[in-house]
């Protein structure tokens, strides 16, 4: 049997867990809204504060998920280089988004 500091401890971590959970979808809705909203006006650091929300929270969310100084140093680092490739093609779709909305 638990005892009431064991199922409260439980309860807490949980509820912890659906408010992390919750805080990030925020932040994720408020960045894609920036996003589209810069796109409609043609306003470019809308658009580039959505992207910088985007970002910061899955830096964020990367250490968390991988712990350590160490652990998480080297994931990102190996993480980094893989993301490197694909800001290429992230920056030219930027761009055009970007060229589109000042039209």
């Amino acid at each position: 049997a638990q005892t009431p500091t064991v199922r409260r401890l439980k309860l807490t971590e949980a509820s912890a867990k659906v408010l992390a959970v919750t805080a990030n979808l925020i932040l994720a809705a408020f960045g894609a809204g920036c996003i589209i909203s810069g796109a409609k006006a043609g306003d470019e650091k809308l658009i580039n504060r959505g992207i910088a929300v985007i970002a910061l929270t899955a830096i964020t969310r990367f250490f968390d998920l991988f712990g350590g100084l160490l652990k998480s140093g080297l994931a990102f680092i190996v993480t980094g280089l893989a993301f490197a490739a694909l800001a290429y093609f992230v920056n030219k779709g930027r761009k055009a988004l970007i060229e589109s909305a000042k039209k």
